[in-house]
């Protein structure tokens, strides 16, 4: 059949121009003359319109295929048979198609992604429909221009076939597809479902990155031994790991290890695609250093702390509670001190302990002096009884623990022997010579020195302490020559 001129007409549409050529028939730019609509028209080979199971496949698939309500999916007008040939009328879109955009040598691999993503979603909508295209080839993928923004179209659903029908509708003998683009089990003429569709979308893609189909082979049996045998074609270095991978996955020989759905691969596609830098990014990220902005010091000064104002109240309360605890403290230690100076037990500094310290009661002061002096006047008497040969120091003890510790004066240090042996008429030989030179108010001196803490003891208790009886009565006082006779008392 020989292409329509411009200006003719055709089943109620006038032939503008010759849009492509296939193997099913040629594609018209035409108007449709009632409604003055440009539309893309098909006109199928005459072969194809003389088969009549063609004929009935082909209008029942036009019919699903009018029914396909999608975004990216071509829109079917009319369909029928004009003569003896069929056709379809559908959407022109102004614009290209996959196949000549990435003949030059393939696209950047965003772009490329996401072209072959709203393709995905068309098969999508066909799959949902429980139709089966058959023949995605980048020439059926229709790409328009909108604002800078690519809008991608599925078309050519001549060929789809319904799931559920007879298969025997299908079996013409007639190969139906592309043999650059077919699933394993296609060529194997076995049952297809969309996976099938996954396989040729694998292979749009790699046409999309590479330029190249996946099989490069002469002759159509070598193509298809490569799509029954070999393995998932390589893309090269040049193309990023993670969308090389999503191809060899929609390009399984099984179709259990494939995509599921066209969507998958789809969504793995642009997920790829994002973590992967684009051709320009690799190619300046190698020629180009990236710079390394210096830190300031505002970027590692840590924030400044806010301190939160404490209201009149709350400061109160604080000023209180610690008042309060001072005073606990004060008021233990004070407690403390009572317990340690009032208890009976020892503890106090020189040696000297507490209950020595403690002043006597004023009722009993009378009563223990009187008895210190008896202990002592019994202990010089039985010194004195002892005779001089045994006035030792071992008899010299009973009197030193009647008197208690006393620090001897210095003129009864003069008296002290070299032997370690007191001389016994020492002290009362100075006796007189003490009391001419320390009168009254030196002994109220040295006894209050001597007593401390105690208070002074009166006038008696002084003179108490030189007791007549315990003086030779030859030395007593108002005897004659006691008082300032310095020769005589140092001769007794």
């Amino acid at each position: 059949m020989s292409d329509l001129p411009p200006g003719s007409e055709f089943a109620g549409h006038r032939i503008e121009e010759v849009v492509g050529h296939g193997g099913m028939g040629v594609v018209y730019r035409a108007v449709h003359v009632a409604l003055g609509r440009t539309v893309a028209l098909k006109i199928l080979a005459p072969e194809l319109a003389g088969n009549d199971e063609f004929q009935t496949r082909f209008r029942q698939e036009s019919k699903l295929a009018a029914s396909i309500d999608h975004p990216n999916v071509i829109p079917i007008f009319d369909a029928g048979e004009e003569g003896d040939s069929l056709y379809v009328t559908m959407r022109f879109v102004a614009g290209t198609d996959l196949r000549q955009l990435a003949a030059s040598g393939g696209l950047d691999p965003t772009r490329a992604a996401r072209i072959v993503a709203q393709a995905a979603e068309a098969l999508d909508a066909a799959h949902a429909r429980g139709l089966v295209h058959r023949d995605v080839k980048p020439g059926n993928v229709l790409i328009e221009s909108h604002g800078g923004q690519e809008h991608a179209f599925l078309t050519d659903f001549g060929l789809t076939k319904q799931v559920s029908s007879d298969p025997s509708i299908t079996e013409t003998g007639n190969w139906l597809g592309t043999v650059d683009y077919a699933a394993p089990e296609q060529i194997r003429a076995r049952p297809l479902d969309r996976r099938a569709d996954v396989y040729a979308l694998g292979g749009v893609l790699y046409w999309a990155l590479t330029g190249r189909v996946p099989y490069p082979r002469e002759g159509d049996m070598a193509k298809m031994y490569a799509h029954l045998n070999d393995p998932p074609p390589p893309l090269g270095d040049s193309i990023p790991a993670e969308l090389a991978s999503v191809v060899a996955t929609a390009m399984a020989k099984d179709p259990a290890d494939r995509y599921q759905k066209a969507g998958d691969l789809g969504r793995a596609a642009l997920a790829a695609a994002g973590r992967a830098p684009s051709a320009a990014d690799r190619n300046e990220a190698a020629t180009r250093p990236l710079p390394v902005a210096p830190a300031s010091p505002s970027a590692v000064r840590p924030p400044p702390t806010r301190t939160l104002p404490v209201p009149p109240a709350r400061r109160n309360r604080i000023a209180a509670v610690g008042a309060l605890g001072v005073g606990l403290v004060l008021l233990i230690l004070a407690l403390a001190g009572a317990f340690s100076g009032g208890g009976g037990g020892s503890g106090s500094s020189g040696g000297k302990t507490g209950a020595a310290r403690r002043p006597l009661p004023r009722r009993g002061r009378g009563r223990a002096r009187r008895a210190l002096h008896a202990r002592r006047g019994a202990a010089e008497r039985e010194q004195r009884a002892a005779g001089p040969d045994r006035g030792d120091r071992r008899l010299q003890e009973p009197v030193r623990e009647a008197r208690g510790p006393t620090r001897l004066s210095p003129q009864r240090a003069a008296h002290e022997r070299p032997s370690g042996r007191r001389d016994r008429h020492g002290p009362l030989r100075d006796l007189g010579r003490y009391r001419h030179h320390h009168g009254p108010h030196r002994l109220r001196a040295r006894g209050a020195r001597r007593a401390a803490p105690d208070p002074p003891p009166s006038r008696h208790t002084r003179l108490a302490c030189v007791r007549q009886r315990d003086i030779p009565p030859g030395r007593r006082a108002g005897a004659p020559g006691n008082r300032g006779n310095k020769g005589e008392t140092g001769r007794a």
